[in-house]
């Protein structure tokens, strides 16, 4: 546990956030082969990786390289000098594996869905509308802004942490930029690189508090009351 201060003290938003980045910084080796244990076979199995492949990323804002291993099952290990650093090769592969889903989280978040697909289906700025009633996004920063003035150490290793995972982030997509990488021609269609506005700690925290709100809310019994008075309830 990074912090044991009340959850008062820090918005449960970020709490959710490092548990979920916990769970991607931690490298783990294959338990069932190491222990000598047949697995049953996956779905993961008929994927075309033949070989562990590692790529190595070095940035000027780095303390030094950091390695992405993806082994034969496709999991992605992430070998790092610093805490930081490994947030910024979780921020790198988290872009590398999903930005488009990425891109159009953080927009769902701030209710900025519109901005991408409000031309294709027109009704999606209601779902805008209702999103910014939430205030996702500006709790998320009023959240980053609480850590940023902060002088506690824990809160200031949270900051680089948040900081180093968006660079990460940045520096994949700048990549991209540079057609390092491509994206396969499926989802290719729904990313254009002249959008993007660059990753922040807020854009984190947001996507952190949207996978509350969707784990916590549904509008059922909202739907329910509203209907209790005007007869039977539909579903």
């Amino acid at each position: 546990m990074l912090c044991c201060r009340p959850m008062s003290r820090l918005h449960f938003g970020v709490f959710s956030l490092l548990a979920a980045s916990a769970f991607g910084l931690v490298s783990c080796g294959d338990d069932a082969a190491r222990e000598g244990v047949t697995r049953p076979k996956l779905a993961i199995d008929a994927l075309p990786i033949a070989k562990v492949v590692t790529t190595r990323v070095a940035a000027g804002q780095l303390a030094g390289t950091v390695d992405l291993v993806r082994d034969k099952q496709g999991v992605v290990h992430v070998y790092a000098a610093t805490e930081r650093d490994a947030a910024f090769g979780n921020g790198w592969i988290a872009a590398h594996d999903r930005v488009v889903r990425m891109q159009v989280c953080r927009h769902i978040a701030a209710g900025r869905l519109s901005e991408l697909f409000g031309a294709l289906q027109r009704d999606v700025i209601e779902g805008d509308f209702t999103m910014r009633t939430h205030m996702l996004r500006a709790k998320a920063e009023a959240s980053f802004a609480e850590l940023a003035a902060s002088t506690d150490a824990t809160d200031q290793g949270i900051v680089r942490m948040l900081q180093g995972y968006a660079d990460g982030v940045n520096a994949y997509v700048e990549a991209q930029r540079r057609n390092e990488f491509k994206l396969d021609d499926s989802i290719d269609m729904w990313f254009d690189i002249e959008k993007w506005e660059p990753w922040t700690p807020v854009d984190t925290l947001a996507l952190g508090r949207l996978q509350q709100f969707s784990l916590a809310y549904n509008d059922f019994e909202l739907r329910l009351y509203t209907n209790n008075g005007a007869g039977a309830f539909s579903a």
